[in-house]
């Protein structure tokens, strides 16, 4: 019997290929099944997970809502037992706010002796009272 030569397959390029040659379809398919399991386990706990949260968000809100209601009862409670009082709003002084003033050099008042006299220190008085506007 003559031999049978197996000739090599040049993979032939096509830009968009109808039909794709899978070398070991068997193996391949079993990846794609585990993958998809996997991924539904995933969702899955997922899903379990945001249960739980949801299921301890509603005991926590339960909770917050016995402890708002007992709070309301104690101070109802401590109403009834504080005495009665008349409550007056007060007035409130707001304190005015301190105007610091520099220290004013003294001015020796000395007895004028001349007429010229007189008038330089009353225009010098002057000048002091505009100085301080």
């Amino acid at each position: 019997m003559a031999k049978k030569i197996k000739k090599s397959v040049k993979p032939v390029i096509v830009e968009n290929p109808v039909h794709v040659r899978i070398d070991n379809p068997i193996a391949f398919r079993k990846q794609i099944l585990t993958c998809a399991l996997e991924s539904t386990q995933l969702l899955k706990g997922y899903s379990e997970i945001k249960e739980m949260q949801e299921k301890r968000k509603i005991v926590l809100m339960q909770k917050l809502q016995r402890t708002m209601d007992s709070l309301d009862k104690m101070s109802k409670k401590l109403e009834a037992i504080l005495p009665k009082v008349k409550y007056t709003e007060e007035k409130r002084v707001v304190p005015q706010p301190v105007i610091v003033q520099k220290p004013q050099p003294k001015v020796e008042i000395k007895k004028p002796d001349t007429e010229t006299d007189k008038l330089k220190q009353e225009l010098a008085e002057i000048e002091r009272k505009l100085a301080e506007l």
